[in-house]
């Protein structure tokens, strides 16, 4: 492998970012990779590279068939790898459960090797390089088989009413239809598992409250880095609970500390165990976190490449390459095999 394919390599997850990232969306990004935790998506890419001096024997048609098995075998290695480094919960990464059962680790592999092929592509980078998109969901099969079991199914909650203190007294029922968690100040990391807890260390939310039907289906919560962008989302309904994050605890930083003021209007009734049962639960982590702004990327595919030869021309093709290829909001009329994948009620 050349030296200005393996620069361009050390770029390739930065731009995809760019290029498949929304401004609102929490993105982790990792070695060939991404974990898009708004979309509970993790995403890949694999590199197929032609021999610098292709036997004499094989033929145009063998070379690239070789170049794209290589590009495959690349993204699918990546993908186990970063499905490996996902976030379980605050103490426990899935390495951490696969390295304890050997049957996990097994099953992780099943899952790259059957990830969907969302992109194969040609020439990002130099003539006859193949590039293969492989993305996976981070919910259904492989929320179900990491997520704590101590989320269980949980009935639907039946309506208290609470007696007034006093006879003939009303007392004011302002009930939510979910919670909104503003950890934007508090350097927090997403995590499948997240607990929220008061200031006493009580929890508020977490995997005694959320039945697992919903947890595998939608996410025990969603992560966006702007909150104006939740407003009016059907995960939350009309009349969210917003509460300000305090602190996180925990190793991993994913357990967020609310106000015990907060925490005492999420259990004033009966209704509130419902939306948390269903997991209408979405956290707002700070703008650090996401991908690259779309307007910078726009600005980028504007340079002119005056050179293709240098450096900078090969990064203006790239760039241009993944727009076209890659991003999600690419033309219809690229060729290319996409998977259409839900937004996740956000």
């Amino acid at each position: 492998m050349t030296a200005s394919i393996r620069c361009w390599m050390s770029f390739l997850t930065i731009l995809l970012i760019a290029a498949n990232g929304d401004g609102a969306d929490v993105i982790e990004p990792k070695n060939g990779g991404h974990i898009d935790w708004t979309e509970g998506i993790v995403s890949t890419v694999g590199l197929g590279v032609p021999p610098e001096e292709p036997s004499g024997i094989a033929g145009a048609s063998e070379v690239k068939a070789r170049v794209l098995a290589s590009a495959h075998y690349n993204a699918r290695r990546n993908l186990f790898d970063l499905l490996n480094a996902v976030r379980i919960d605050t103490n426990t990464l899935v390495k951490d459960m696969a390295s304890r059962t050997p049957q996990v680790e097994t099953k992780l592999r099943e899952m790259a090797a059957g990830a969907d092929e969302v992109e194969v592509g040609g020439e990002p980078v130099t003539e006859g390089t193949i590039a293969v998109r492989l993305q996976m969901s981070l919910y259904a099969g492989f929320a179900q088989m990491v997520l704590p079991q101590g989320i269980i199914p949980i009935d639907a909650v039946k309506s208290v009413q609470t007696p007034s203190a006093v006879a003939g007294e009303t007392v004011e029922r302002v009930i939510f239809t979910g919670l909104v968690v503003d950890a934007r100040n508090v350097a927090a990391n997403p995590a499948l598992a997240p607990r929220i807890v008061d200031e006493n260390d009580k929890e508020v939310y977490g995997a005694a409250f959320a039945s697992r039907d919903f947890a595998v289906q939608y996410g025990m919560s969603s992560y966006v880095t702007d909150i104006d962008e939740i407003k009016g989302s059907y995960r939350l309904g009309e009349r969210p609970l917003i509460v300000k994050g305090i602190k996180t605890i925990g190793p991993g930083r994913s357990d967020i500390v609310i106000g015990n003021a907060s925490a005492v209007k999420l259990r004033k009734f009966s209704e509130h165990l419902a939306f948390l049962r269903e997991c209408r639960v979405v956290i707002v982590l700070g703008e650090n976190r996401s991908g690259f702004g779309k307007n910078s990327f726009e600005r980028a595919l504007r340079a002119p490449a005056k050179n293709n030869s240098t450096s900078g021309g090969l990064l203006v093709r790239l760039l241009r390459y993944i727009h076209r290829h890659v991003s999600r909001y690419a033309p219809l009329d690229v060729p290319c095999r996409r998977t259409q994948i839900r937004r996740n009620l956000v």
